[in-house]
């Protein structure tokens, strides 16, 4: 094998690597979505579990998020001009501070804390601040796309606040809300069909093995179809004076002067 077949190859198992990563948890999800209905919410997870509820997800470190104002400010604020009264003093018109522009709000982690995904709620535990956010309660939910936290809106609460996590988690905690709303209402099959497919696809993209490029085989003189051995007499001595008996496949050991 040279070495573009071995680059090749090594490049080959490094994709298979790769692709063999991206594959594993979401065939994890895939069986979790047809099976997996959640567990009981243990008495050291720091938040207490209704009748027949069962956790999804329980986790630690997590953040609180709520829209904070920033600080706003005044626009078109103007001098104006002044006058001269009499000696020295002078009387300004037309000073304005202009009109004062509210800060935009921004989401802000306010608390850290332990959050609980299960069947019928997710609640938010911290050192200061507590939120629960049931399910028939909620009006919609949004993965943020630059940052790992999800917001969730419910109509009892008018301003919209949310959970932080951390980047490495955010697959996990994301999949298991979305996997306890479907259990909750009752689309379990429409949304394992999607993981389903989403499983199909990259199994469909498995990195081909590279071809390899062989030597081709030495090639050998082929014995002609037609060649016929000798009959069976006496011959010139090929090893030597005189001559020596061929029996029609091979010398013997018969000579002869």
């Amino acid at each position: 094998m040279g070495l573009i077949d071995k680059y090749r190859e090594h490049s080959q198992d490094k994709r298979h690597q790769d692709w063999a990563r991206e594959v594993a948890p979401v065939r994890e999800m895939a069986e979790m979505a047809h099976r997996w209905t959640g567990e009981p919410i243990s008495a050291d997870a720091g938040i207490i579990g209704r009748r027949g509820e069962l956790a999804y997800l329980l986790l630690q470190g997590a953040a609180l998020i709520e829209p904070r104002r920033l600080p706003g400010q005044w626009s078109g604020r103007s001098q104006g001009f002044s006058i001269p009264i009499y000696k020295g003093i002078r009387y300004r018109v037309g000073a304005s501070r202009g009109n004062f522009q509210q800060g935009a709000e921004v989401p802000t982690p306010i608390d850290t804390g332990t959050v609980l995904i299960s069947d019928q709620r997710v609640v938010f535990a911290g050192s200061k601040q507590t939120r629960e956010w049931l399910y028939p309660k909620l009006i919609g939910f949004h993965h943020d796309a630059q940052a790992p936290w999800t917001a969730l809106q419910v109509s009892n609460r008018q301003k919209v606040s949310g959970i932080l996590y951390t980047a490495e988690s955010a697959v996990v905690v994301r999949f298991r809300l979305e996997l306890a709303l479907a259990q909750y209402s009752g689309s379990r099959e429409v949304f394992a069909a999607s993981i389903d497919q989403q499983l199909a696809q990259l199994m469909a993209s498995e990195p081909k093995p590279a071809p390899v490029t062989r030597p081709a085989p030495i090639a050998r003189p082929a014995t002609p179809s037609n060649f016929v051995l000798p009959a069976a007499g006496w011959y010139p001595n090929p090893e030597g004076p005189g001559r020596r008996y061929w029996d029609g496949a091979r010398w013997t050991d018969k000579t002869a002067p």
